[in-house]
């Protein structure tokens, strides 16, 4: 059996990691962990856009109101889809 792969779109990323669909918007987010990027991919104009973070991120979520939730290095997040409007929902206690 063989299977064809294609490149949607190169990112260049470090480590890419946590992908999801946005059914509503028809995107594919994902994140560079380790580049401190959450990416989005629109396959209907075959552009790439992204924005840095301070922190690393573990996933990018796409939520109900359009915007997406991210697990960052401390806690979870809530942008919107530029990657502004950053607000801490939930902290996470590492016992220090």
């Amino acid at each position: 059996m063989s299977v064809k792969v294609d490149v949607a779109a190169k990112s260049n990323c470090i480590l890419g990691e946590g992908p999801a669909w946005n059914d509503a918007l028809g995107q594919f987010h994902f994140v560079d962990i380790f580049g401190k990027l959450v990416l989005t991919y629109s396959p209907e104009s075959n552009q790439l856009s992204s924005f840095a973070l301070q922190q690393a991120p573990g996933a990018v979520i796409p939520d109900s109101n359009g915007g997406l939730i991210l697990p960052l290095e401390d806690g979870i997040y809530h942008a919107e889809l530029d990657g502004t409007g950053l607000k801490l929902l939930h902290s996470i206690v590492t016992g220090k």
